[in-house]
């Protein structure tokens, strides 16, 4: 466990000099990780709750404030919220839940665009943590409107390429199903649905409405 939380505090200082480094060229991050094949986003989004799970979650917030104003903002200040929640600072999880969804709603309105599903999704998963039910309830159905069309196509092709064809599927069937998925962004929006449906249930079930968390299972 010590060695542990030793290897968890030199990545975060690690982190720090790196995000230090670039902080006027934050783009070179993915430079970095395109040269090195390395993956800094996860790396950076993991640590803080590596910190936070060997008790230093004062620290683990403080260290993705610090890093949010370099990288990933959205991730780690939604990070930084549930690692709040977690250590029990309910109100001051609930302020950077607030502060995150202003900020998105202002980006989008600038940009004419939906608010960043990111922060919603985070945002619900932090509210569902403290037990703000209603509020949770509320964002999780937004993240499941936004993403219910985009990933509405692919589903009914999928649903028709399993049951619609008669017949064994042959090879041409299974390429077509590979480049159906071989979307990464269509992907990531699909892993959304099926978290935000989860959670949705969950909530349901929290507030006694369990033959609605059934319909919503049933989905699942």
């Amino acid at each position: 466990l010590i060695l542990g939380l030793v290897q968890v505090q030199t990545d975060a200082r690690l982190m720090l000099k790196l995000c230090q480094a670039v902080a006027e060229r934050p783009d070179q991050l993915r430079a970095i990780e395109a040269e090195h094949d390395t993956h800094l986003f996860e790396w950076i989004s993991d640590v803080p709750f590596e910190l936070a799970e060997h008790g230093m979650a004062d620290e683990a917030a403080a260290l993705c404030q610090r890093l949010a104003g370099v990288c990933y903002p959205a991730t780690l200040l939604g990070a930084r919220a549930m690692i709040l929640a977690r250590a029990g600072q309910r109100e001051a999880a609930l302020a950077q839940v607030k502060d995150n969804l202003a900020r998105a709603r202002a980006d989008a309105k600038e940009e004419g665009e939906d608010e960043d599903l990111e922060v919603l999704d985070q945002s619900a998963e932090v509210l569902l943590e403290v037990n703000e039910l209603v509020q949770a309830e509320a964002l999780t159905r937004r993240v499941l409107t936004v993403v219910g069309p985009r990933i509405a196509p692919t589903v009914e092709q999928l649903v028709q390429h399993k049951t619609g064809k008669p017949g064994a599927k042959d090879d041409e069937d299974d390429e077509d199903e590979d480049d159906l998925l071989g979307d990464d962004d269509l992907n990531a929006d699909l892993l959304v649905y099926g978290d935000a449906l989860q959670r949705l249930a969950k909530i349901l079930r929290r507030c006694g409405r369990v033959s609605e968390a059934k319909e919503v299972e049933a989905q699942l």
